[in-house]
Formats: structure tokens, sequence, C-alpha cells
């Protein structure tokens, strides 16, 4: 009967300490979890930007009149400031940001250094790594270099999205939040990651560091944001 009474009681400690050790487990595992869902590494991938309230928006169209020449701008110039900024941003590995007299427009490079930077959630960009250990960039001809005028090609390079929409809430938010701290006087900000975009503004970028374009041609310039931006389309 003692033996017995020992077993039973031996088996009930063990039970205790099981169930105490995998309570301390579980609480380090959702405690780890929640830490990473608020952190700047989540970028909130699966939260459409319609389901947020779109007067806290700091990105996109937010002022609200028909009548709005939204990308009417008359000057633009590129912003080192801001830019810096954004690149801060986990998740962003190469940024342009381009100050007019009214807007701000972000043409941003991504990676994997954050989660969620896609709006469905998912891990997808129009970018494939094929040969990347051949360090090849060009998977068609198998070419190892990549055009100097541009900053990001559809293969082994850094990360992009075809369509503003493409992009996080939660990620747009930071970047427009980073622009607005650098540069407070802008009434609204647009964000791309579309491979054309970016690699035009690395075009512009390349003519401004060579003092070859020191004023933009804001017909043209303006074009190209409307063409980016346009108001019929989430953003």
């Amino acid at each position: 009967m003692r033996t017995l009474i020992r077993t039973t009681s031996l088996r009930l400690i063990i039970s205790m300490l099981l169930l105490i050790l995998m309570s301390a487990a579980c609480l380090s595992g959702c405690g780890y979890t929640k830490n990473f869902e608020q952190s700047d590494y989540n970028a909130g991938g699966g939260i459409p930007a319609r389901e947020k309230d779109p007067y806290n928006r700091a990105y996109g169209f937010t002022i609200q009149n028909e009548r709005y020449d939204h990308h009417g701008n008359t000057h633009a110039a590129l912003s080192q400031k801001a830019a810096n900024q954004v690149m801060k941003i986990p998740g962003i590995a190469h940024a342009y940001v381009f100050i007019t007299d009214r807007n701000a427009y972000a043409a941003i490079v991504l990676n994997h250094a954050a989660t969620g930077v896609n709006s469905d959630g998912n891990r997808r960009s129009d970018t494939t790594n094929v040969g990347n250990s051949e360090g090849v960039y060009n998977i068609r001809n198998g070419g190892s270099y990549l055009n100097p005028r541009k900053l990001v090609g559809d293969s082994n390079s850094y990360y992009t999205l075809n369509k503003p929409a493409d992009i996080s809430h939660v990620l747009k938010q930071r970047v427009a939040i980073a622009i607005r701290n650098a540069q407070p006087y802008v009434q609204e900000v647009f964000i791309s990651a579309n491979r054309d975009f970016v690699n035009e503004a690395n075009v512009y970028a390349q003519k401004t560091w060579l003092g070859e374009q020191t004023d933009l041609n804001m017909n043209r310039f303006n074009q190209w944001v409307r063409s980016q931006f346009k108001q019929s389309e989430t953003q």
C-alpha cells in the first residue's frame, strides 16, 4: 500500500512539474509573439488599408476635395534627409524621396528584414532569385551585370511590388510618418515600390548628382507621378 501511495504521489509531482514547464514555455512563447507583433519588424501584412480609418492615414489621397489637383506640382527636388529616415525602417533597403511644393513622393525598395510588407500578408514580389548562387542578374541571357541606370531588376535584386496598394498599410504609414517628420509641410505623401518607378527615380537621382538636372521638367514629372498614383485606384 505504501509503495502504491509513493508511486501515485511521484506521478502527481511529475505531472505538476510538466504542467508548470509547459505553462512557462507557453507564456514565454506568447510573450515573444506579442513583442514581435508590436515591434518595427512586423509590417502588419494582411491588414488591408480599406479596413483602416482613411482619415487617420498619413499617405495617399488624404485631401478630400473633388476639384483639388493632387499632382499639380510646380517644382520638385530630391530630399536625402527624408530618404535617410525612410531607409531606417526595417523592411526597406533603399529609398528616394521627392519633395514638391505640396507633396512627397517616395520610391522604395524592399528586403526581407521585416515581415508582412505585402498588403495580403504573403511573401510575394515581382523579383525572382533564380541563379543567385551563380551571380546571375539576368536569368534570360545569363548576364552577371545590372544596367547601371537601374537600381533593381526582375531577378537577383532587392524586392519590388507592382502597385502602391500591394504594400501593407502599416509599412506605408511608417514611411509617411517618417517623411512628415523630416518634411512637416508636405500635404500628401505617395509611396510606391513599383520597379519602373524606382528605376526612373534612380535616373533622376543620378542626373541630379552629376549636376545634369537641377531643375526637373515639371510637366513630365507630374505625368510620371499621375501614371503611378491614380486617384481611381486604391493607394
